[in-house]
C-alpha cells in the first residue's frame, strides 16, 4: 500500500491507523504522531553527474519553487536537499 492508501483506509474507517507520511495525513484532515526520520540518497555512477538532465534534476530539487511545493505537502525537511557526497 502507499502512504496515501493507509490514509484513505484510516479515513474510511477501515482501520483505526496505520503508518504513513505527514503529507498523506494532512491531505486527508487526519492527525499524525511522529515516529521517526526517514533519509533518502539517490546514488548513481559519477560519470553521469555532468549529464544535462542530471543538472537540471538538481536544480530542480533545489529551487525555491520546490521547496515551496514540499511546504505546501507538509512534512518535508530539506536542508541537505541537493546536497553532493562522493565516495
Amino acid at each position: 500500500m502507499t502512504h496515501l492508501a493507509v490514509a484513505a483506509a484510516v479515513k474510511n474507517g477501515d482501520a483505526d491507523c496505520g503508518i504513513g507520511v505527514y503529507s498523506a495525513a494532512n491531505i486527508m484532515n487526519l492527525d499524525f504522531i511522529p515516529i521517526g526520520d526517514e533519509h533518502y540518497d539517490l546514488v548513481m555512477p559519477v560519470k553521469y553527474l555532468g549529464l544535462e538532465s542530471f543538472l537540471e534534476f538538481l536544480n530542480t530539487i533545489k529551487s525555491d519553487e520546490y521547496k515551496k511545493q514540499l511546504d505546501k505537502m507538509g512534512g518535508y525537511a530539506y536542508d541537505e536537499l541537493g546536497k553532493m557526497i562522493y565516495l
